[in-house]
């Protein structure tokens, strides 16, 4: 069951304003597949590995299945072009999405 928290959307809302107006970044649309969490940053994706990834000037939103929450993600590509999702939900806790072009 889906729990709404209008606090954390409209908290998540007003950071990803704040991150386009100050870091030049644009928010895009993707679609999004929760994948996984893990502690430390490398993690493989469909054979992708994400260690070497580079953050692009993109952000978007997320729901994980795992903690059953919207996050706003950053937008990576790994070295042979492979775009995913990735944010830190807590203190070393990353969490992993696919993303659909």
């Amino acid at each position: 069951m889906v729990e709404y928290e209008s606090k954390r959307e409209i908290m998540l809302l007003e950071r990803a304003t704040q991150i386009i107006k100050n870091f030049d970044r644009h928010f895009v649309a993707y679609n999004t597949k929760f994948i996984g969490i893990s502690h430390n940053d490398d993690f493989r994706i469909n054979g992708y590995k994400t260690k070497n990834s580079k953050l692009l000037n993109e952000i978007c939103f997320g729901y994980d299945g795992h903690y059953h929450q919207l996050h706003l993600l950053n937008i990576y590509e790994t070295e042979c072009g492979y775009k995913f999702a990735s944010t830190e939900i807590s203190m070393g806790v990353y969490a992993y999405w696919e993303v659909n072009l």
